[in-house]
């Protein structure tokens, strides 16, 4: 699930509150299907995501999806791989992060997992690499 509301605490006309009056976390957490990363150069939003979803539909690239533990706060994203089959962890400054987005091609990818079978849906998350100009995008898949 992608949160409707800014995580990065920089906009101070967003109340904490809800119109209900309930206070809601400052964060999100939750399991995802990792898909993948690939460099995309400068590009950013939809094109960077439907670059990925590109590149990363092939068998190969099938069998290094695993599932990650992820974490949302106003410092930006944490990433866990609970198999450690690519990574251990990940961490993604909120101030790396250029764009967040379903895929504009609306793919679906066949996930098997213990707890989920289906087509699922994608989003990717388009980063500026550490210490360079160009940048990555991170996908991943829904598996709830």
């Amino acid at each position: 699930t992608i949160p409707s509301w800014d995580l990065s605490g920089e906009d101070k006309t967003q109340s904490a509150d809800s119109e209900d009056g309930q206070s809601w976390p400052k964060g999100a957490v939750g399991s995802l299907m990792y898909l993948g990363q690939c460099d995309v150069e400068m590009l950013t939003g939809a094109s960077a995501i439907q670059r990925t979803v590109e590149r990363l539909s092939t068998e190969d690239a099938a069998k290094k999806f695993t599932t990650v533990s992820f974490k949302v706060t106003p410092q930006g994203m944490t990433m866990t791989d609970n198999e450690r089959k690519v990574f251990f962890r990940q961490h993604f400054h909120m101030k790396s992060i250029l764009y967040c987005g379903i895929d504009p091609s609306d793919k679906r990818w066949d996930l098997k997992t213990p707890t989920y079978c289906g087509k699922s849906k994608s989003f990717g998350l388009v980063l500026r690499k550490t210490g360079g100009v160009h940048n990555e995008c991170h996908l991943f898949g829904e598996i709830s």
